[in-house]
């Protein structure tokens, strides 16, 4: 007996009751029904209970990096969309029942129970609560019996079932005339020989159909069934034939007769054939799927335990959420489906590319000669995405990071390999210029060391570890103290002071440098409105702040919380930074300096495309880089440079800070003016917050930094 919850009901009783936590864990634990949580705005699960990963054979880790519709019947996603999202919007809740894909491929029908937790500020839903039930065994019933009275109708109704009666003796066949049309014979009702009926069939099917045929009177069956094509002589089509034929012996046991009955099944094998095709293939692009390219990936690894050398190259787009972003999902579609064609274009016969889904690929090359030919096609296909493509008028530039595992090296199990792909992706998206990487040993090492650094960093931000140092700029010719920049140190409990490279691109790649930024603007904003007479202070920012869309609320928050007058608050941001992507990032620093905060460019002059900023977007200041401050003791050329970017930073009309000054020497060789600010260890080291007035008491300050430039 089924037992069925109802979700509405329990889930408001019991939230009502304990709380939505309480709620949860009585729906997620309580009864044999499968539950998962599923976050809307982005299609992921968040929480998945035992019974569900159990039907679709997935463990839960991987569930949770996969989306609702990697686990739908493709045709089951585009078919309730709109039902679904109409349901939950004015109702609250959808019922019905719906394909699901295993991990093996299979089919599994769930019944599935909606209902909507949470809602957003303008009441739209973003969360949803599910309760599935296995209905696999009914639905095949149900089919059976469908297809079952749907032959029968096709039958009585249409004619389609076709007769024909065989006499063994004399080895003739007849027709009936549903039959004659259908095997594209002429409405002449005379009899056959069999062996020209065998001429109708098609040639790469005669053979078996003759053995089976022979083998099933020489056993004397009764009952014999054959599937086989027929090429019709009056339109040459090709035909799918089911028949079913019953035999009629005599009493000595010799085969006399037999009646069979033929059911032209050419669309439903088509139909099957494309459900197949989709249950294995990525609907968008058409390449396997996730599910294919594993079954695949088995095949490969079980020729790599007999020795033979095979590569897996996982592959991940560079710039595709920008494309996404600014040209629209329309055309980031049309560019996937490019990049699988350009894809497939550099592989062998017998190599498989697929989509995983989202922007990412994977490759098994097959047959290698030498480790290196996994090499060579990485950068046949970095160079071919690299190529700009031509999509409705736009031309759209992407790129490609490629990480490679070559088995039996690397592992002689799929997931091993995929795993060892992986990590060396994830170092070749690290690189500079990207590119490709091999999978080293070391990689499990690092990827481990990566995982407890970002737990201690999370628990850093918990029990505030974190606290900033500040480090003066000074008037070059006064030497008084304008404004400090706040640099972030992590005091670790067990590893001591830990300076920022050792932890900040770590916080980058995994977003927790929004929330470590929010925490800086804060205390650096409280920090300087306690200091005397308008002294300002420096903050730098990340490119994933900017990119993240909310860094002027942060700043806006920031100064209300400490009171700091804007004008005392400037953010550095790098080179680096503004070619995430320029237009987004330019708007961004805008509403920042619409609020009344300074905006300056750090590491001036060792990007390329420096002075083109200069000029598309309204700086205050500009931060010439330490490199060339290193030049000038050395040689007068290097000064030579450091005075020209002055120059260039006069004619813009900018406050500008020589960074790096570090000896007296420097100090002299540079010969900067008033009004120019300098910054290095000659002056002070980044300092702790409760050194900041002992430094303003040794070089005074507090004029502010405009009032010193005029």
């Amino acid at each position: 007996m089924l037992h069925v919850i109802d979700t509405p009901t329990l889930f408001s009783e019991i939230q009502s009751d304990c709380g939505v936590a309480a709620a949860l864990t009585v729906l997620f634990e309580a009864g044999t029904a499968a539950i998962v949580l599923i976050d809307l705005r982005n299609d992921r699960f968040e929480r998945v209970n035992a019974r569900f990963c159990e039907l679709l054979n997935y463990d839960e880790a991987t569930l949770m990096r996969m989306r609702l519709r990697d686990v739908l019947h493709p045709e089951d996603v585009t078919a309730i969309r709109a039902d679904f999202n109409t349901a939950l919007s004015a109702k609250g809740r959808w019922e019905g029942e719906l394909r699901n894909v295993r991990s093996d491929g299979a089919l599994v029908w769930l019944n599935a129970g909606v209902t909507v937790w949470r809602r957003s500020a303008n009441d739209a839903p973003t969360h949803v609560v599910a309760v599935l039930h296995d209905v696999s065994e009914t639905r095949a019933m149900v089919e059976k019996l469908r297809v079952s009275e749907e032959m029968l109708r096709l039958g009585q109704e249409v004619g389609r079932i076709a007769t024909l009666r065989r006499d063994i003796k004399n080895d003739l066949l007849r027709f009936g005339r549903t039959a004659r049309v259908m095997f594209g014979l002429s409405d002449d009702d005379s009899a056959i020989p069999f062996a020209q009926f065998l001429k109708l069939v098609h040639p790469d099917d005669v053979a078996g159909l003759r053995r089976a045929s022979v083998d099933a009177l020489a056993c004397g069956q009764v009952e014999f069934s054959a599937e086989f094509r027929i090429v019709r002589p009056t339109d040459g089509q090709v035909r799918d034939i089911d028949l079913r034929v019953h035999h009629q012996y005599d009493e000595a046991g010799a085969p006399l007769s037999s009646i069979g009955v033929g059911i032209d099944v050419t669309e439903r094998r088509a139909a099957e054939q494309r459900l197949e095709f989709a249950a294995r293939h990525d609907a968008l692009t058409a390449l396997p799927n996730r599910l294919f390219f594993r079954d695949r990936l088995d095949e490969a690894c079980a020729r790599a335990k007999r020795g033979e050398l095979i590569a897996v190259l996982c592959l991940d787009l560079d710039r595709f959420k920008d494309v996404n972003d600014t040209l629209g999902h329309p055309i980031g579609d049309q560019l996937l489906v490019l990049v699988g064609r350009r894809l497939q274009g550099q592989l062998r016969a017998g190599d498989t590319v697929a989509r995983l889904g989202g922007d990412e690929f994977a490759v098994i090359q097959m047959g290698l000669q030498e480790r290196e030919d996994a090499g060579r096609l990485a950068r046949r296909l970095v160079d071919k995405l690299r190529e700009p493509f031509l999509i409705e008028g736009h031309r759209v530039t992407i790129g490609c990071s490629v990480g490679i595992a070559v088995g039996p090296r690397d592992g002689l199990r799929g997931e091993d390999l995929m795993k060892s792909a992986d990590l060396a992706l994830y170092e070749a998206k690290a690189q500079p210029n990207r590119g490709w990487r091999f999978f080293e040993p070391q990689m499990n090492a690092q990827a481990l060391e990566r995982y407890e650094l970002e737990a201690d960093l999370r628990r850093a931000l918990e029990q505030g570890e974190f606290e900033l140092f500040y480090q003066p700029m000074l008037d070059a010719g006064a030497l008084r103290v304008q404004k400090f920049e706040a640099l972030i140190r992590w005091r670790h409990p067990e590893k001591g002071l830990v300076p920022p490279d050792r932890f900040i691109p770590t916080c980058e790649q995994n977003g927790l440098i929004c929330e470590i930024g929010d925490w800086v603007l804060q205390r650096a904003c409280a920090d300087a409105a306690t200091w005397p007479g308008g002294i300002g202070v420096a903050v730098n920012v990340s490119a994933v702040q900017v990119s993240d869309g909310g860094l002027d609320a942060s700043v806006a928050a920031a100064l209300k919380m400490s009171g700091l007058a804007p004008e005392r608050l400037e953010l550095e941001i790098t080179e680096t930074a503004l070619m995430q992507d320029t237009d987004a990032t330019f708007a961004a620093l805008m509403r920042v300096k619409a609020l009344g905060v300074r905006i300056a460019l750090d590491d001036f002059g060792v990007g390329h495309a420096s002075l083109g900023y200069l000029q598309s977007f309204p700086f205050d200041k500009v931060k010439i880089d330490r490199s060339f401050t290193r030049e000038v003791d050395q040689s007068a050329r290097g000064a030579a440079v450091v005075r020209a970017l002055l120059d260039l930073c006069a004619a813009f009309d900018l406050v500008t800070t020589v960074e790096g000054v570090e000896t007296e020497e420097q100090y002299r060789n540079l010969g900067l003016s008033q009004g120019t600010k300098v910054q290095g260890y000659l002056f002070s080291p980044p300092r702790p917050a409760e050194c900041v007035r002992e430094l303003i008491e040794r070089f005074g300050g507090g004029e502010g930094e405009r009032q010193a430039v005029e």
